[in-house]
């Protein structure tokens, strides 16, 4: 590794070192020396030369020299360790061979190369061919060196003067890098330590006396591991370490557990590399980063997104995020069920595909003023995978990016369908009771005064001669019967009750409502019927449900109008235990408006024209539900019918009774 820095030093020269070996030889060996090699012959000198070089100079080379003749020989330098002996040298023996004949005052000097250790991996010696000219006689010789050393004595000395000036600069420069590396290192913020090869500490920066709150002189000395906080990571550890030392020079990362001087927890990603260098022992080189407090926040991020994690998913309410396009961002489990489409559809759709069309949420408008429209609650009427429309009191709210851009818009909404229906119902029987309460006293009164009039007419029609009076006076008496059917009605609504309860077939009575209203129907309108084949028997009076079945298709015809369409008269079991029977009438017609639909069993309310209809139509059948102990429900949608439902308690057959 000596050969290999002086040689980096100087440049990389290729035989660099056989030119030092040559000055060193000639310039920086006392004056004895010198004299030795011109005087000694050269074949004495090869002799000892083995057991010089062993003990002066390398102990792992053997030396010999074969003499061809009196100007050429062939040096051999066999390596007792192979792996100890480098191609630098190899070039400094080389070159230390050629300047020992220079020294010996031999002239037109040549060194050919025949092999080389390195070279060859081991396989052969170093082995040189030197020839020259025939040297002086030793007179000559003794002479010259002579001359050389006091030439050259002076030149000697310069030069190492200015050798001992390059030191002690050098000398300086490491001194000053080595103060800049400490301070760098006492200036870092990771933990730095240098375990020997037992895994015992020998170096440590002041960031891990911070980390493990002890100081230098409480640490050096220590195992490493005596800092862990659980023994379970010694296994772990231990694994790192056999990694480490099967790839030096490679960093292995994992993350560790210590305990302080307080016993406190402290989190540290944690990096070791072997490094096995001939300069110094080897050992493990191993970097700490404090992350507690990272994963402290971690921790506490997790907490907080599991908590709210299990709020989005498990929240009844439903949970919808728009992007500024209106397509969905994000829907949880509950708008999944809620809607009938699972999660993954969801997130192909637009929000517009699940709003009635008719409906006053307009996404468009809301995303286009998204700046403007502070947050609020409105009532969202969408339609489900399954095709039932519901309702969703939906309160939005502005969403953001990481950067505060504005992302779109959010939702938090119920189902207020149930809630809804029932508030509907409610207020529909309390206005029922009211209106009744009003419609009996008026009939009452009407009636009383339907009495005299319809027994004045009858006077006057059975004594007066003058036919023409008493067809007026019949004419005053229809209409006066008339009037008094209208106040029947009128009572029956106000009282609620039937007048005859009897267990009859449901379905016998829809059949005849449905031959009836065969001629009552135009071509444009098919009427089509669902009943079952056994008979379904309930308690009440047959006439008044005749009654409200009757006015329901008729209701229906209308609607559809003469457009093409359908009306469809059906009956089915309903309830949990099939204990209710359903009379639903369907139409394909314009359907009723959602600002109107809560109105149409109000007394007098209708939207016919006028002499049409007189408005009472569903409140009759409103109040013959009630007194049947049933109820009637509704549901429809702009440009999609409607379907009136008629329910009833199943009662048992008469032979049941």
């Amino acid at each position: 590794m000596v050969a290999k820095n002086l040689e980096a030093a100087l440049g990389n020269k290729p035989g660099i070192l056989a030119e030092v070996a040559k000055e060193i030889l000639e310039k920086e060996t006392n004056a004895f020396f010198p004299l030795i090699l011109k005087v000694i012959p050269l074949k004495l000198l090869f002799k000892y030369i083995t057991k010089y070089t062993q003990q002066y100079s390398s102990k792992n080379l053997n030396v010999s020299a074969n003499f061809i003749s009196k100007n050429e020989f062939n040096a051999s330098f066999q390596p007792i360790d192979h792996a100890q002996y480098s191609i630098q040298m190899c070039d400094f023996n080389r070159g230390w061979t050629y300047a020992t004949l220079i020294v010996k005052g031999y002239e037109n000097i040549t060194v050919s190369e025949i092999s080389c250790s390195p070279r060859s991996e081991g396989k052969h010696p170093c082995v040189y061919n030197i020839k020259w000219k025939p040297t002086a006689n030793i007179l000559q010789r003794i002479k010259h060196f002579f001359s050389y050393s006091l030439r050259d004595q002076r030149s000697i000395m310069t030069h190492m003067e200015e050798s001992h000036r390059t030191l002690q600069n050098q000398y300086q420069e490491i001194l000053s890098m080595r103060d800049f590396y400490s301070h760098i290192m006492d200036s870092m913020g990771e933990g730095i330590i240098w375990l020997n090869a037992e895994g015992s500490i020998e170096f440590t920066n002041k960031a891990f006396c911070r980390f493990i709150e002890l100081t230098e002189k409480e640490i050096l000395g220590k195992r490493f591991e005596s800092f862990f906080s659980e023994t379970s990571i010694v296994g772990t550890y231990t694994k790192l370490y056999t990694n480490c030392r099967r790839q030096p020079l490679v960093p292995f990362e994992t993350e560790l557990i210590y305990h302080s001087k307080k016993d406190e927890k402290r989190s540290g990603q944690t990096t070791i590399i072997w490094v096995a260098d001939e300069h110094r022992s080897p050992g493990y080189l191993i970097s700490i980063r404090d992350i507690t407090e990272t994963r402290k926040i971690e921790g506490q991020l997790s907490v907080a997104e599991n908590r709210y994690r299990s709020l989005y998913e498990n929240s009844p309410a439903i949970i919808v995020a728009l992007d500024m396009n209106g397509r969905i961002l994000y829907a949880n489990p509950a708008m999944a069920e809620q809607s009938g489409y699972s999660e993954e559809e969801l997130l192909k759709m637009h929000f517009k595909e699940l709003i009635a069309p008719q409906a006053e949420y307009d996404v468009d408008y809301l995303i286009k003023n998204l700046l403007e429209l502070p947050t609020r609650l409105q009532e969202v009427h969408f339609k489900t995978k399954d095709g039932v429309w519901k309702c969703i009191a939906l309160n939005t709210y502005h969403i953001h990016d990481s950067d505060g851009t504005l992302a779109g818009i959010a939702g938090i909404g119920i189902d207020v369908t149930e809630t809804k229906r029932l508030n509907e119902q409610l207020i529909k029987s309390q206005r029922m009771d009211l209106l009744g309460q009003l419609a009996g006293g008026m009939a009452h009164d009407f009636g009383n005064m339907l009495t005299s009039i319809n027994g004045f007419s009858r006077l006057i029609a059975g004594k007066s001669t003058d036919e023409k009076i008493k067809s007026y006076a019949e004419s005053i008496e229809r209409s006066g019967l008339r009037a008094h059917d209208l106040v029947k009605s009128l009572l029956a609504f106000s009282r609620g009750d039937s007048r005859q309860s009897v267990i009859f077939d449901i379905i016998g009575i829809a059949r005849e409502v449905k031959e009836m209203m065969y001629g009552a129907v135009p071509k444009t309108i098919t009427l089509a019927a669902d009943f079952p084949a056994e008979p379904y028997f309930i308690l009440g009076d047959p006439g008044k449900i005749h009654q409200s079945i009757v006015n329901l298709c008729i209701n229906a015809r209308d609607a559809v109008g003469s457009r093409q369409g359908t009306v469809t008269l059906r009956v089915k079991k309903a309830g949990e235990n099939n204990d209710l029977i359903h009379v639903q009438v369907e139409d394909t017609g314009c359907g009723i408006p959602l600002d109107i639909i809560e109105k149409i069993f109000d007394p007098f309310f209708s939207t016919k024209k006028k002499k049409e209809g007189t408005g009472l139509g569903l409140s009759v059948v409103y109040g013959i539900m009630k007194s049947h102990k049933g109820e009637i429900y509704v549901e429809s949608h702009p440009g999609e019918g409607t379907i009136f439902t008629l329910e009833f308690p199943s009662a048992p057959s008469k032979s049941d009774i």
